[in-house]
């Protein structure tokens, strides 16, 4: 059954105490964060997600392939996407669920992709890019990840290893999580070059493999920016057969599924 994902943020009343306000006011100093795709994808013409920006009226979608000048041996890069969309275009205007567009252009090979945020005349950073490789060929969930058997699975798709059985953090604020993750040492496996997972990270991760059948919030480290929202990081739940995102204050308490980069 394919995954089905939604995005909820809650207020400062709403669940688990979450705060936050935006009046519209503001302007948009911070910068979106790129969510998918990311990784190996079979997709040819895939949709773009990242986080909204609290006060955004447009973004600004910015995808590139790399190709090599066959005279130069030169590594060029080429404009695939360069669109606006409107934060009602994108299905965030509420600021309460990811930025999602599907510009219907197929994209082949590997590819970079960035997004800005805008209000009016006035635009924020540029966000820090992400990668996607196009595979033609469909990669089922066997061959994707590999249980290695002390502890740790490998997403084969984006080359992460991840830390599945920590032991008793059991569930801790988002500050000790930080912590825990940096000073974490696996026995089994000998890594000691953990940390905590980025949104963009462990959204695949999840999409793809469903490791629990109870609900379980997981802390990232993407932080929500904008002025209106500070010290808030977004969150992962997930009940084995949806994934809902959600803003929380670094206070309250979510589990911890640490990773690493594989380099070989």
């Amino acid at each position: 059954m394919k995954t089905f994902i939604s995005i909820l943020l809650f207020g400062l009343l709403g669940f688990l105490g979450c705060s936050g306000s935006n009046d519209g006011t503001s302007a948009v100093t911070g910068e979106a964060s790129p969510v998918t795709p990311f990784g190996i994808i079979d997709i040819l013409d895939p949709s773009y997600q990242w986080t909204p920006v609290p006060g955004a009226s447009k973004y600004h979608l910015l995808v590139q392939e790399a190709i090599e000048d066959s005279t130069t041996q030169d590594s060029t890069e080429t404009y695939i996407i360069d669109e606006w969309y409107t934060a009602e275009e994108a299905g965030c205007a509420s600021e309460e669920v990811l930025c999602t567009v599907h510009p219907g252009i197929v994209t082949i090979g590997e590819n970079t992709w960035k997004v800005q945020a805008c209000a009016s005349q006035e635009c924020g950073l540029w966000s820090e890019p992400l990668n996607y490789d196009v595979s033609p060929t469909p990669v089922s969930t066997e061959t994707r990840f590999t249980f290695n058997g002390d502890g740790t699975v490998t997403d084969n798709n984006t080359r992460l290893m991840w830390a599945i059985d920590v032991g008793a953090i059991g569930i801790t604020t988002w500050a000790r999580a930080i912590r825990f993750c940096n000073d974490l040492v696996l026995p089994a496996s000998g890594y000691s070059d953990w940390r905590l997972p980025t949104l963009y990270e462990i959204f695949p991760l999840f999409e793809a493999l469903s490791l629990h059948t109870e609900p379980i919030y997981y802390w990232t480290s993407t932080e929500q920016w904008g002025p209106e929202v500070p010290s808030m990081v977004w969150c992962v739940y997930t009940d084995g057969h949806y994934t809902t995102y959600v803003k929380m204050m670094d206070e309250y308490y979510a589990h911890v599924m640490p990773v690493r980069e594989v380099y070989h």
